[in-house]
């Protein structure tokens, strides 16, 4: 009878069978411990790039509000015309990422742009205490 292996034991399985080590040394322990806290901190900054940019775009004295007000100042028209504007820059950027043999890594700049907002917002909340 075959041995059934969950799938998230099947890494591990297949790492130790491929190296002939054991994988409860010290130095794999710890090893480990700080890839996945390196792994936590670079997903926590992308959070808070994330979100210290909606929050700058959002709220109530936030730059989406400012543009909208000095629109409709201007002309209520102009707001429907930025919106129809903004919603063909945005599929024109997608259908960029989407195509092509190099998607994942213009993906992976975005990413990237997210995570060097999420240190600038962290070091200027650790500074001035807000964002």
């Amino acid at each position: 009878m075959a041995q059934v292996i969950p799938i998230w034991c099947e890494r591990y399985v297949m790492s130790r069978q491929v190296s002939g080590k054991s994988s409860r040394s010290p130095g794999n322990f710890f090893g480990g411990m700080i890839e996945d806290a390196v792994s936590i901190g670079v997903v926590g900054l992308v959070v808070l790039g994330v979100g210290g940019l909606l929050y700058k775009a959002l709220k109530p004295e936030g730059w989406i509000t400012m543009a909208l007000g000095q629109l409709w100042e201007k002309n209520p028209g102009l707001v429907w015309l930025s919106g129809f504007a903004i919603a063909i820059v945005t599929l024109g950027f997608k259908h960029y990422f989407d195509r092509g043999e190099q998607r994942t890594a213009r993906a992976n700049l975005l990413i990237y742009a997210f995570l060097a907002l999420g240190l600038f917002f962290f070091f200027k909340l650790i500074v001035t205490g807000n964002l």
